[in-house]
């Protein structure tokens, strides 16, 4: 539990709230409609009074995960035994900014980064590593998931970061802009001036997303190191566990050893 407090997810979880945010197929049934949504809905967000950036993203440290296998490397199709399976997250425009998420090489992704432009894929420095030798060498890279689909080109290398638990090695890992793989289910990464701020930024984020569309449910708010809950809960049910049974144990233990010790003072 100590390691795990200890370690450095990868990003800041200081001043940011989340929430999750449910676009009904109903109103939102295509990919350009969900788009324009969220687009709509951050700028409505950053133009809010105390926050610094927002965007959205698939999940933050929640239960499951998504993965892909990389089928080629610029265009040459790997054998079957030799392709790689890489982890990733959909996020929009402004999620670094708002996580802390330091971009060594390249750029972030823009608005105008649509289904109609060319594919792009902001990797981290494990991804670079081991497909390209180092971060240099996969600047501006290209590769593809499978044959058939769109080659993705990267434009970006961000720092390595902990994506599914606090006790991982060093994995490749990506991000895929939103707007060109959009999603139903969003959660919004909202970053405030400071932790006195995040309350009132909660109260006036639910009341722009309730004008943009009364029937968008926000739910899931989680705010600062609220948000590492889930990832830490494991470590901390194992320490309780630990404790307990180590001094449960221990008790046992100086039953026992006075037991003895009263018989052999008797006899």
């Amino acid at each position: 539990f100590a390691r795990a407090a200890d370690a450095s997810p990868g990003f800041s979880s200081d001043h940011v709230l989340t929430a999750q945010v449910r676009l009904p197929e109903a109103s939102y049934g295509t990919p350009a409609q969900r788009a324009q949504a969220v687009a709509q809905m951050l700028e409505r967000l950053r133009s809010l009074p105390d926050v610094i950036s927002a965007s959205t993203t698939q999940n933050l440290f929640q239960p499951g995960f998504s993965f892909v296998t990389i089928y080629d490397v610029e265009s040459q199709p790997a054998p079957e035994g030799q392709r790689h399976t890489a982890q990733f997250r959909r996020v929009s425009p402004g999620y670094f900014k708002a996580m802390g998420i330091p971009l060594l090489r390249g750029r972030t992704f823009l608005g105008s980064d649509t289904r109609q432009t060319q594919q792009v894929v902001i990797v981290n420095e494990e991804f670079a590593r081991r497909f390209y030798g180092d971060v240099e060498n996969a600047m501006g890279r290209r590769f593809r998931f499978e044959q058939g689909t769109p080659l993705m080109e990267i434009i970006g290398i961000a720092e390595d970061g902990l994506y599914r638990s606090l006790y991982e090695d060093r994995r490749p890992y990506m991000f895929l802009p939103l707007y060109q793989q959009s999603h139903g289910a969003v959660t919004l990464v909202i970053s405030a001036q400071s932790n006195s701020d995040v309350a009132a930024v909660t109260e006036t984020a639910r009341n722009e997303i309730a004008q943009m569309d009364p029937r968008l449910p926000v739910v899931g708010v989680m705010v600062g190191d609220d948000n590492m809950a889930i990832p830490y809960w494991g470590p901390r049910v194992a320490a309780g566990m630990a404790t307990t049974f180590g001094v449960l144990a221990l008790v046992l233990a100086t039953m026992g050893l006075y037991s003895v010790m009263m018989y052999v003072v008797s006899q």
